[in-house]
């Protein structure tokens, strides 16, 4: 095409002009300035995010690329043949197949296409990038010319596949941590249970001297503490390993209750602590695993108990919610209190509020760890809340009523 222009005089014209242009001060900027300056602007945007710029002259099969594609690529201005071929020959072996399916469903469907692959430098050097493109097409519906960006990403793809790296690392060592608590709970129970049985056989014997029965008597109740922390240890590793079965049955949740607060009871009474209980529920039966729920309800209470001073006390109430489909226990303690930023982290295993409260009332911190698995097993619910340290506590256990 012939590059025809009018006189300049023409164009300024009065008479064949309906618009003439508005006059321009001296000190204003000119237009091939700006858009200079903002092509220079978008080139350093283009380089800062190692994005280059590429065409596809389909027809002619002539591929031009930006500065920034030769530097990603590796490859000098005089050496690249400027031709699809050319771009196919640097794609990783393995991802050329897919990158070129990219490419004919584009077409095929006139729709951009995205797609990530490897390149291979003339330096043997790997490199990942993203390429983004849209197809231009003809009148008779041809393709006719491809645009897109090409970005260097092979640091985020090595950062994303340390982060992956070691995600598998830290699942395999929580699952070898798992398998350890399953086996040493295990084994430590074993030769715990004829302990247990001898001690409780000669506490029968009445004939016993009262020092020898007093020694004996303390002698069983740390072997049966050591029982529960190991109990605890295995249910912890069912829970861990969705091995949590429950055996459901209609149960009365009162007498659940009440079965959990006399296992409490002798430590409340030997601690000074006061027990409170007001069943407040119309309706207490529910389809159950009632000896899990015991234990979800004892562990609950016994942390209560536990953190509790003497002289304090612990509520337990009952009631409906109030839509009546919910069965709610609440056990409410005037103890030490919860930091507002300790509420959900005392339900991880082997958490407690803080170290002090650990090596001061000492224990494992799973039993409300084991109360929510349990509580959630059942499609329930147990969250916390405290006005803060030394305002107490209280836990809310929410199970649904299925008709």
């Amino acid at each position: 095409m012939s590059d025809v222009r009018p006189h300049s005089s023409a164009i300024a014209s009065p008479s064949t002009d309906r618009n003439p242009p508005l006059p321009r001060h001296a000190d204003s900027p000119n237009i091939e300035d700006i858009l200079r300056e903002r092509e220079a602007q978008l080139r350093l945007a283009l380089e800062a995010g190692q994005t280059g710029i590429w065409l596809w002259d389909v027809p002619a099969d002539r591929v031009t690329w930006s500065d920034e594609c030769y530097r990603i690529f590796g490859i000098a201005q005089a050496s690249f043949g400027g031709t699809a071929q050319a771009f196919s020959d640097a794609i990783h072996p393995e991802d050329h197949a897919r990158v070129w399916q990219c490419v004919r469903d584009a077409m095929a469907h006139h729709t951009p296409y995205t797609c990530e692959f490897r390149i291979v430098r003339p330096d043997g050097a790997v490199r990942w990038v993203a390429n983004a493109g849209r197809v231009s097409y003809g009148p008779d519906g041809a393709p006719i010319l491809m645009t897109g960006t090409l970005t260097d990403i092979t640091q985020q793809r090595e950062s994303q596949l340390a982060l992956a790296r070691a995600k598998e690392e830290a699942e395999a060592a929580s699952k070898a941590k798992d398998v350890f608590l399953a086996m040493v709970s295990h084994e430590l129970r074993t030769p715990l249970s004829p302990v247990l049985l001898a001690v409780s056989a000669l506490l029968d014997d009445h004939a016993l001297p009262a020092e020898i029965r007093s020694t004996l008597q303390l002698v069983l109740r740390n072997i049966e503490i050591e029982a529960r922390l190991i109990d605890d240890l295995l249910d912890l590793s069912r829970t861990i390993g969705g091995k949590l079965l429950l055996a459901c049955s209609p149960a009365r949740l009162h007498d659940v209750i009440r079965a959990a607060i006399e296992v409490v009871r002798p430590e409340a009474k030997a601690r000074g602590v006061a027990l409170c209980l007001q069943f407040g529920a119309a309706s207490d039966t529910l389809e159950v695993d009632a000896t899990r729920l015991q234990q979800a309800v004892w562990n609950v209470l016994g942390n209560a108990v536990k953190f509790t001073p003497a002289g304090g006390r612990v509520d337990i109430r009952t009631a409906l919610s109030p839509a009546r489909d919910h069965f709610v226990v609440t056990v409410t303690d005037t103890g030490l209190g919860i930091a507002p930023a300790d509420l959900e982290r005392i339900f991880n295993p082997f958490e407690q509020a803080t170290g002090n409260v650990s090596r001061q009332f000492g224990g494992l911190g799973l039993g409300l760890a084991i109360a929510r698995s349990i509580i959630e097993a059942h499609g329930g619910a147990l969250p916390a809340t405290s006005l803060g340290e030394d305002h107490g506590a209280t836990f809310t256990i929410t199970l649904p009523l299925r008709k």
